[in-house]
């Protein structure tokens, strides 16, 4: 994917991926301490299927923090809303008037406050295996807190995919796996503040159309969660994956990106 970069309202500069140049704008918002690699494999899928020749663009964003953008100001701590408030200002300066935003993770609970801040640019949410907010969540359990805690690489790829998967695919997670910021002090603001996230009393503001995805062998966000995002959003669609872990961008980019292509068929 090209690389643009864009200049934020505080001079930092974020680096933003983009192919199929003239299509209906598709916004990539990647989960905690990740960069635009999470979402090479779905990029790869809609190519595949021919649409980002003139039809669909995609639009990657690494966040402050992750990949070739600028890292934050530990004095000056980002929030989900934060973010979100760069992503619109993103959308501002590549002159994208609107886009199909999907965010997975952490990037759906930035994803949430776009379409709360900035309704304007959002045509339509997918939310990909994420939550409200710690404060209405249901809980991960404690072992797979420990998991995360110890950050070792297969551990995680288990969180993420299912071992038949892993088998014959270690090249993609392998890549998936490189998305993750090495920077520890970055990593540890984009845990405070997808850990701070709350947007359960704003959720039914949202009047984007709403797909929400999630895995019912989900470890890291239980399926409940999604249950409650699709619940407290105005007539949001809840889209369960029998046996699907926290990877959906990459193992389950296939199912991901038939709701991406239906979101932008209907909304447009």
């Amino acid at each position: 994917m090209p690389k643009q970069v864009v200049e934020l309202a505080d001079g930092s500069r974020l680096a933003v991926w983009r192919s199929g140049a003239g299509g209906t704008p598709v916004l990539l918002l990647p989960g905690m301490s990740q960069d635009h690699w999470l979402y090479d494999v779905l990029v790869a899928e809609l190519a595949a299927r021919g649409v980002l020749d003139g039809q669909v663009e995609t639009i990657a964003i690494d966040q402050r923090g992750t990949g070739d953008s600028d890292d934050m100001d530990r004095r000056d701590p980002p929030t989900t809303g934060s973010f979100a408030d760069d992503a619109a200002w993103v959308l501002e300066r590549l002159e994208v008037e609107r886009a199909h935003v999907v965010g997975h993770s952490m990037g759906g609970r930035i994803a949430q406050w776009l379409a709360i801040r900035h309704p304007e640019r959002v045509a339509s949410l997918t939310l990909l295996c994420t939550s409200p907010g710690d404060r209405h969540r249901v809980p991960r359990a404690d072992d797979v807190d420990a998991t995360i805690a110890r950050c070792d690489p297969m551990e995680m790829a288990l969180l993420s995919y299912t071992p038949a998967w892993l088998g014959s695919h270690h090249e993609l997670a392998e890549t998936a796996d490189a998305a993750t910021t090495t920077r520890s002090a970055q990593r540890g603001l984009h845990y405070r503040a997808s850990h701070g996230h709350d947007a359960w009393d704003s959720l039914p503001r949202i009047v984007a159309p709403t797909v929400v995805v999630h895995g019912d062998a989900d470890r890291v966000n239980p399926l409940r969660n999604g249950e409650l995002l699709a619940e407290r959003i105005p007539g949001a669609e809840l889209v369960v994956l029998r046996g699907a872990r926290h990877g959906l961008p990459v193992e389950h980019a296939a199912e991901i990106a038939d709701v991406v292509l239906r979101q932008v068929a209907t909304q447009k």
